[in-house]
């Protein structure tokens, strides 16, 4: 997860609070008490950022649910992602936001295997069905999804730009590609892998028309 601080004076700050302590899954967010929120709040306090400048969030991150089968572990792991938005508007009274990057796609890697069933399609390509059905709970209105006005009890649940994509096999429409060779082990990105996603979500970011109130310095 990485968090993003916003002032009336158009000041912005980026933190990268990915990784902790190497456990963080929607499971270990939505738990209050879980030691992925120690390594946060030590990321937050290292920037001289206070929790309640926290505004804007995005998250690219699985669950543990050992389940496979559709739409069973998306709607699994659609409550997880609804908890775990709960517990962020509790930890950040002021957090208004937060994007959804999916998961990019995964290879079987004889030299680095596969050993988690969340870690293998088709779980990554479920995680972007689970986002869409915790999008459309908050646009139902369904309870505990709540996030205008004061009994607020979790962001508004957006998408940014979406990471997974079917190998080469089937092209998106954008020309995105992720292959093997743009991972280190089937899972993460290489040093060009992660430059090939920042850049792109940088790239939404700056042409989103709703993020490029925040986001995008305005010319004079």
């Amino acid at each position: 997860m990485s968090f993003s601080r916003a002032c009336k004076v158009s000041f912005l700050k980026l933190l990268n609070c990915s990784d902790g302590y190497g456990v963080a899954s929607f499971q270990s967010i939505a738990n209050p008490a879980d030691s992925y929120w120690d390594h946060v709040f030590n990321v937050i306090a290292s920037s001289r950022t206070f929790p309640a400048q926290v505004q804007v969030i995005y998250v690219e991150t699985e669950d543990s649910i050992q389940v496979v089968s559709f739409p069973e572990r998306p709607n699994l792991v659609k409550k997880d992602i609804e908890a775990a938005m709960r517990t962020c508007k509790l930890k950040f009274r002021n957090l208004k936001l937060v994007y959804f990057l999916g998961r990019t796609t995964t290879f079987p890697d004889s030299t680095h295997p596969i050993t988690q069933v969340t870690n293998i399609e088709p779980c990554p390509y479920y995680n972007g069905w689970a986002t869409k059905f915790a999008i459309e709970d908050q646009i139902n209105g369904v309870p505990g999804t709540r996030y205008k006005g004061d009994s607020a009890v979790a962001p508004l649940m957006t998408w940014g730009w979406y990471e997974w994509a079917n190998g080469t096999d089937v092209p998106r429409q954008d020309g995105f590609v992720w292959q093997e060779s743009d991972t280190k082990d089937g899972i993460h990105a290489t040093t060009a892998g992660e430059d090939t996603l920042s850049s792109r979500f940088k790239n939404f970011l700056l042409t989103d028309k709703f993020a490029s109130i925040w986001y995008k310095k305005k010319s004079k």
